[in-house]
């Protein structure tokens, strides 16, 4: 196997992020490449804290769990 699957528990989450990022519009979207044979879309955009605990809410409250973006 080329690609082994991920086992960083963070790579689960991956879908919200993207969700919240393709909700901002077309802005978000930086081009396509592929990764591995499959076909994959580039995203690049801001998100609050208040849309980050949406998907992680230890994230920026003060319990530790902040992460270094």
């Amino acid at each position: 196997m080329r690609n082994p699957p991920r086992t960083d528990p963070d790579a689960n989450q991956l879908p919200q992020y993207a969700e919240l990022l393709l909700d901002q519009g077309k802005t978000v979207r930086k081009g396509s490449e592929r990764v591995g044979g499959v076909l994959t879309e580039r995203l690049s955009g801001r998100l609050t804290g208040a849309q980050l605990r949406t998907v992680e809410p230890r994230v920026a409250d003060g319990s530790g769990g902040s992460r270094p973006w």
